[in-house]
């Protein structure tokens, strides 16, 4: 991870917080809104400083909150009363965010590796291609953050 000190803390300080808030509210609604403020911020960190460890983060953490938001929504709606998530379902995912807010608190900024050997490093690259599709990753590749190779640009 390649982020600076500020911008690392600004993201821990946001994880916890959306960690406490989730652990406070009681309605699953409410829960999820909550958790939106985790890849809420990773966007606005991208948008000063990219770091594919962030956008990463940040794919992961919305397409979460999109998949589990899907599911309140059918279930509210009563068009999908099947599938249920579990008593535990909240309570796992905000000790999720508090375990990702203290992984990165515990990061020092250290140079990226332009190989590819491990499964995290392929998941950033692809993070990376798939964030470019994006009308904010088109506008960070307009501006020389993103190369279409997958790597971070200069």
């Amino acid at each position: 991870m390649q982020l600076p000190d500020e911008w690392r803390e600004k993201l821990v300080g946001e994880l916890r917080n959306a960690a406490r808030m989730m652990r406070a509210a009681r309605d699953p609604a409410d829960k999820l809104f909550f958790f939106s403020a985790s890849f809420g911020e990773t966007g606005r960190i991208l948008n000063y400083h990219w770091d594919c460890d962030v956008v990463l983060m940040h794919v992961v953490l919305q397409t979460a909150y999109n998949t589990i938001n899907q599911r309140i929504q059918l279930t509210a709606s009563g068009s999908d009363r099947a599938v249920k998530l579990p008593a535990e379902f909240y309570d796992a995912l905000t000790k999720t965010v508090e375990d990702l807010a203290e992984v990165v608190a515990t990061m020092q900024a250290s140079a990226r590796r332009k190989d590819v050997s491990s499964i995290p490093d392929v998941l950033a690259r692809m993070a990376e291609l798939s964030y470019m599709s994006t009308g904010n990753g088109y506008y960070l590749y307009t501006k020389g953050a993103l190369t279409p190779g997958g790597l971070s640009g200069p």
